[in-house]
C-alpha cells in the first residue's frame, strides 16, 4: 500500500507537470485520496485530521496554482439539493 507521503509527492509532480503547460484551466476527475493529497498540499494539514475529512461523492473541489504553490479555492461543493436531505434526486 502506498504511503500518504508518497501519494502527496505523486500528486505534486502531476500538478507541477500540468502547470508547465499553457492551460488556463484544467479539470481533473479523481478519487478521495488524491483530493486529500491536494488538500494537504494546499493547507499543510497532515495526519489524523485528514482521515476525518469527509469528501462527498461527486463533490467539486477547486485548487489553483500561484507562484508554484497550490491554493485551496473551494472544497467539497455538492449540488444544492444534497444539503437539504434529498440525496437521491438528480441535479436539476
Amino acid at each position: 500500500m502506498e504511503k500518504f507521503s508518497e501519494l502527496k509527492k505523486r500528486v505534486k509532480n502531476f500538478i507541477d507537470s500540468i502547470s508547465q503547460m499553457d492551460y488556463n484551466s484544467v479539470l481533473v476527475a479523481t478519487h478521495l485520496e488524491p483530493i486529500r493529497g491536494m488538500f494537504s498540499l494546499a493547507t499543510e494539514i497532515n495526519g489524523l485530521p485528514l482521515t476525518k475529512l469527509e469528501i462527498g461523492n461527486c463533490s467539486i473541489s477547486v485548487f489553483s496554482m500561484n507562484n508554484g504553490n497550490i491554493e485551496l479555492k473551494g472544497f467539497n461543493w455538492l449540488p444544492l439539493q444534497n444539503y437539504n436531505g434529498n440525496k437521491n434526486k438528480s441535479f436539476y
